[in-house]
């Protein structure tokens, strides 16, 4: 009869952590692929405001040299630029807040790929177990079988004693 592994349970329960944290891993790898897509995301919004605005001052400036700007036209230029300055501050804000979130995601990935190989290194540690048990056993039952050969090959053998 063939022994049995003594520690099956363990090599299925590795087994199990080692996907549940490869699952892990996946969703936090997913997760920080996103944050950083919404930070890069941000950081084109802001880019884009501060264009935009810069473009607005820019033809106004050139409006007032010419000439072509009365007061009026002064007064809602600065509300504007007041507005447009408020919104790139608010959009900053946004972006490093998604610049934060994103690192955070990323930590969060970094750690379960961490624990993934530490699942990985504990199972293959018990797998080398097992294996070194089955080769023990595959060992002994070899011997055992040999023994047996040998002794029905002396017990055939002529002149053999037979009791």
């Amino acid at each position: 009869m063939r022994r049995k592994y003594p520690l099956e349970p363990l090599l299925r329960v590795r087994g199990e952590r080692v996907e549940r944290r490869a699952v892990e891993h996946g969703i936090a790898a997913r997760q920080g692929e996103q944050k950083e897509a919404q930070a890069r995301a941000a950081k084109v919004r802001r880019e884009q405001s501060e264009a935009a605005a810069r473009g607005v001052q820019q033809s106004e400036r050139e409006r007032l040299a010419t000439g072509g700007a009365r007061a009026s036209d002064l007064q809602q230029a600065e509300r504007h630029r007041a507005g447009a300055t408020e919104r790139v501050r608010a959009l900053a804000k946004n972006e490093a807040d998604a610049a934060a979130r994103a690192e955070a995601a990323r930590q969060a990935a970094e750690r379960a790929r961490a624990a993934l190989g530490e699942a990985r290194a504990a199972e293959r540690a018990v797998e080398r177990h097992a294996g070194r048990f089955r080769a023990r056993v595959a060992r002994a039952t070899e011997r055992a079988e040999e023994d047996a050969a040998a002794e029905f090959s002396a017990a055939r053998r002529p002149g053999a004693r037979r009791g």
